[in-house]
């Protein structure tokens, strides 16, 4: 029904939105409980979730950040 292509598309439009919700640094801190620096550390050293840089403004992809936990997960279980 159209009604439910409807539903569908609001769906799939939410979770496109949600996928590219981008977090600052303090925010991914917050949720992560870990430090700003701890995060700075782990770009430098290639650790962390992947990030962006927007200009000078580092932001991290929620999906990114979930998939990187994901693969944090599985390492813990090895």
């Amino acid at each position: 029904s159209q009604e439910l292509t409807m539903l569908v598309n609001q769906q799939n439009v939410l979770a496109a939105e949600a996928a590219t919700e981008l977090l600052t640094p303090g925010q991914l801190s917050r949720k992560l409980t870990v430090p700003t620096a701890t995060l700075a550390f782990w770009r430098t050293t290639n650790q962390g979730p992947k990030f962006l840089k927007i200009g000078r403004h580092v932001r991290y992809n929620i999906q990114d950040v979930n998939d990187w936990l994901y693969r944090c997960k599985g390492e813990a279980n090895a």
